[in-house]
C-alpha cells in the first residue's frame, strides 16, 4: 500500500500514524501530537519519507512512553526538515536492522534525542548541507547499543546538560564528521565510548564539567582537525582512554588551558600512534600508564607539571621524521619517565625537549626505567637509581647526572659528566 498525507494534524491516540508491513508512507506538512506511544511508527520492511513534519509528544503523563519516529523490523525512513520534541522516551528510535537517514531538523526536549539499538542504523546525511540540531534532551543526546550511528556533517549537539552522555556508544560503530558537540553543567562524560569503534573527523567537542571524551575497550581514530577545549574552567579531563587502540592523524588540538587538575590526554593500557598533535595543559599534556605509544610529531606543553609522563610499564617512541616535536614544561621536567621504556630518535625535523623550571632536568628517568637516545643533542638528562641510559654514537648530552646505581651505556658524547661517574 502507498499512503500520502499532506497538510494534516493527527492528534492523540496510542500511535499517531502506524504502518505495519511493506507499505510506503509519504508525509509532508504533517503535525502529529499528544500521542502516548509512537508518533510515527514503521515496522515490517516499510518505507517512510517525511518532509516538514513535526512530532510533538507533549509528555502527556508519567506513565507514557512516547517516541517521535519509531523505525523497526527492517524498515527505512528518510527525514528532512522534521522536528521531533517533547517525547518522554525518544525523539527518534531505530532498531531491528532498520535504517534512518536524517537530512535536517531539530530533536529537542525528549528524554533521549536518538536511540539506535539492535542492528539499527541512524545516519545524519550530508545532502544539501542540511543541519541536525539536538538540544535539551534530558538523558542522552544520542544513545547507541549494538547498532551504528554516523553523523556525516553539520550535526550540532548543543549546550548538553543531561544526566548521561551527549553521544554514547556501547558495542557500536560510530563516525562523527564536521560537527560540534558542546556541553554544560553535567558531570558525566560529554562523549562516552565503550567496546565500540569510533572515527572523529573535523569535530569540535567542548565546554563541559565532565570529561569531554571518555573511551574504554574500543578502537578510536582521529582524522583531520579535531578540537577539544573548555572555554571556561573545568576540573575534569579533556580526553581519557583505557584499554583502547587509537590513531591520531595530523591536526588534532587538545587545549587544556582552563582545566585545573587533569591531564590533556590521559591513557591506561592503550596503544597507538600520534601524529602532529597539539596538547597544552596546566597538568600533564600526555600522561600514560601501561601503554604503548608511537609519537611522530607534535607539540606537548605543560604550565604546571611534566609535559609527557610515561609510567608503570609504558613503552614510548618519539621521533620527528614526519613533523617537528616540541615537549616543554615551565614547572617540572619536560619528559619524566617512571618504570617505563622510552626511545628518542630525531628525524629530519626539529626535536626539542626543554624545561624552563629551575633545578629541573629536561629529561628524567627513574624507578627502573630505560632511556635510549639514538641521536641529536639534549641539554640536561637525569638518570636516577636503578634506571638505564643507552646513548648511541650520534647522540650528545650536554649535562648528565646519575646515581651510583644507574646503568650508563655510552657510545655518544657527554659534554659535562661531573654529576655522573659512570659516564666519565
Amino acid at each position: 500500500m502507498i499512503l500520502r498525507i499532506d497538510n494534516l494534524t493527527v492528534s492523540g491516540g496510542l500511535r499517531g500514524i502506524n504502518s505495519w508491513g511493506q507499505n510506503t508512507v509519504w508525509l509532508e506538512n504533517v503535525v502529529v501530537n499528544n500521542h502516548v506511544g509512537r508518533g510515527v511508527h514503521l515496522w515490517g520492511k516499510g518505507f517512510l519519507n517525511a518532509y516538514s513534519t513535526t512530532v510533538d509528544g507533549g509528555q502527556n503523563s508519567s506513565g507514557s512512553n512516547e517516541i517521535g519516529f519509531s523505525v523497526s523490523g527492517g524498515s527505512y525512513a528518510y527525514l528532512e526538515n522534521v522536528t521531533t520534541k517533547n517525547n518522554s522516551r525518544a525523539g527518534v528510535r531505530v532498531s531491528g536492522k532498520s535504517y534512518v537517514e536524517f537530512q535536517s531538523g531539530d530533536i529537542t526536549g525528549n528524554l533521549n534525542g536518538v536511540e539506535a539499538y539492535n542492528d539499527g542504523k541512524f545516519h545524519k546525511v550530508s545532502w544539501n548541507n542540511g543541519t541536525l540540531n539536538l538540544q535539551n534532551n534530558n538523558d542522552y543526546g544520542i544513545q547507541c547499543y549494538q547498532a551504528e550511528v554516523e553523523l556525516d556533517t553539520l550535526t550540532n549537539i548543543l549546550n548538553f546538560s543531561g544526566s548521561n552522555d551527549a553521544f554514547h556508544l556501547n558495542k557500536c560503530d560510530g563516525r562523527i564528521k564536521d560537527s560540534v558537540i558542546s556541553g554544560g553543567n553535567g558531570t558525566t562524560s560529554l562523549v562516552g565510548i565503550n567496546a565500540s569503534r569510533l572515527i572523529l573527523d573535523n569535530v569540535t567537542i567542548k565546554n563541559h564539567q565532565g570529561n569531554l571524551l571518555n573511551v574504554g575497550r574500543s578502537t578510536l581514530q582521529f582524522r583531520n582537525s579535531n578540537l577539544f577545549t573548555n572555554e571556561s574552567s573545568s576540573s575534569k579531563c579533556l580526553v581519557y582512554i583505557s584499554d583502547t587502540v587509537f590513531e591520531f592523524d595530523a591536526g588534532t588540538t587538545i587545549n587544556g588551558a582552563n582545566n585545573s587538575s587533569c591531564e590533556g590526554l590521559g591513557m591506561k593500557r592503550s596503544r597507538g600512534t600520534i601524529r602532529s598533535i597539539t596538547i597544552s595543559s596546566p597538568a600533564a599534556a600526555l600522561y600514560m600508564e601501561s601503554s604503548d605509544v608511537d609519537i611522530r610529531g607534535g607539540s606537548f606543553s605543560s604550565s604546571g607539571k611534566e609535559a609527557i609522563s610515561p609510567r608503570n610499564g609504558s613503552r614510548l617512541s618519539i621521533n620527528s621524521y614526519d613533523d617537528n616535536v616540541s615537549i616543554t614544561s615551565s614547572a617540572d621536567e619536560a619528559l619524566e619517565i617512571k618504570s617505563s621504556f622510552v626511545k628518542l630518535d630525531k628525524g629530519s625535523n626539529d626535536f626539542t625537549i626543554s624545561s624552563s623550571a629551575s633545578d629541573k632536568a629536561d629529561i628524567s628517568s627513574e624507578e627502573i626505567s630505560t632511556l635510549v637516545i639514538e641521536d641529536h643533542t639534549f641539554s640536561s638528562v637525569e638518570i636516577e637509581a636503578g634506571s638505564s641510559l643507552i646513548l648511541n654514537d650520534d647522540a650528545t648530552i650536554t649535562t648528565l647526572t646519575c646515581s651510583s646505581t644507574s646503568n650508563i651505556e655510552k657510545d655518544g658524547t657527554v659534554t659535562n659528566a661531573t654529576g655522573c661517574a659512570q659516564a666519565q
